[in-house]
């Protein structure tokens, strides 16, 4: 039997206070023995207790043999809140192909307000519900925030068909404004329920879930990159700070610049390693033919419909006309010790998050089962 996964747009360790999913379903077809599927907006808060938070779209199917042989999709829109042994859950029947799914938590006086909305862009639905207990942080470990697909209640696993396909774009809000995640995963279980036979890849801002043969994946981790005298950031729309203040997507004032993030990345942007190609490239969502990079790291660009990552670590030139990342280009090394280090440092920093991802996710995700509506 194949590993089940929740196939989706996964993301950790940003301080936040809403999180929110554009879904869009193109093609829901599952296997033949597949039980219903779900899309689920899974975070868990410290409450000074775990509180499971979750904002779902369920789609299950009836069949009608006569007159004529049918199958009839239904849309469900679903919370839940799992805290202190209960579950409080609410269930509506919606319409539509495409909907937008928002959770947010404020601290009041009495506890601890979560909001749920969802709307498919024609009608809107909202929920309430008043905790009372006080928002603390959101719990990572185990717990992985995003929007994922998976099995529709029980503990369910979900097979996906030939031919699945679903776009999320995810986004978190922090101060009342709302920024793509700095890094993010597919493939980690995040709730009770999972899926098989699943793929997900990064492109145009979206993460598209289609059927495939995958496990965890790092769907794209951030980037910068340099062209003429200005700093462009990956993912475009992520909040990031240079000496203290917010920018998003480039800037051109000097001084370190991080991602916010729960840990310390700030670095210098400077022109250290050269990447040229022979024609227009988009590369980090700048179109250009010659860019910067401060120190080696993983650049990604667009091209038939994905986000092709390259790990660039010294100077390097595309020559051909053709798929610049899928065909050789010359390189000359010239990067110094001081860079090296750099380099060895920034990608221990990066490999250690992604093992505690790993790691702190065995333990917990048994300890939260979604209740079936």
């Amino acid at each position: 039997m194949s590993s089940s996964y929740d196939y989706g747009y996964e993301f950790g360790y940003v301080h936040a206070d809403g999180v929110e999913a554009l879904i869009t379903f193109y093609n829901t077809s599952l296997a033949y023995v597949s039980p219903y599927f779900s899309v689920q907006e899974n975070v868990c808060l410290n409450l000074g207790v775990p509180a499971f938070v979750q904002n779902v779209i369920s789609c299950s199917y009836t069949i009608e043999q006569y007159p004529n042989y049918s199958v009839n999709k239904t849309f469900t829109w679903e919370t839940s809140i799992f805290f202190d042994g209960e579950y409080h859950i609410t269930s509506h029947q919606v319409e539509g192909n495409r909907f937008n799914l928002t959770t947010t938590w404020i601290n009041t006086n009495n506890g601890t307000l979560i909001t749920f909305c969802e709307s498919n862009f024609t009608d809107s639905n909202k929920v309430t519900c008043l905790v009372p207990l006080h928002f603390l942080a959101i719990i990572y470990p185990g717990y992985y925030a995003g929007t994922v697909i998976s099995g529709y209640g029980n503990s369910a696993t979900a097979y996906l068909g030939k031919g699945f396909n679903v776009s999320i774009q995810q986004f978190y809000r922090y101060h009342g404004e709302w920024f793509v995640p700095p890094v993010a995963f597919s493939g980690y279980p995040n709730t009770g329920e999972s899926a098989v036979n699943g793929s997900a890849h990064f492109y145009d801002g979206k993460v598209w879930v289609t059927w495939g043969n995958e496990g965890i994946q790092e769907l794209y981790n951030y980037s910068v990159v340099i062209v003429n005298d200005s700093v462009y950031t990956f993912p475009q729309n992520s909040l990031w700070f240079q000496n203290g203040k917010p920018f998003i997507n480039n800037t051109n004032d000097c001084g370190e610049i991080a991602p916010f993030f729960y840990f310390n990345h700030s670095f210098s942007p400077q022109k250290r390693i050269q990447l040229r190609f022979a024609r227009p490239t988009v590369v980090d969502g700048v179109k250009g033919e010659t860019f910067y990079l401060p120190f080696p790291e993983y650049v990604y660009e667009r091209e038939n419909g994905s986000c092709i990552p390259l790990y660039v670590s010294s100077n390097m030139t595309f020559q051909s006309c053709q798929s610049s990342f899928l065909n050789k280009a010359t390189s000359s090394t010239s990067s110094s010790t001081s860079l090296t280090q750099e380099s060895n440092g920034l990608k221990l920093i990066k490999f250690s998050i992604l093992i505690a991802f790993f790691i702190f996710n065995i333990v917990a995700i048994v300890l939260l089962k979604r209740k079936k509506v």
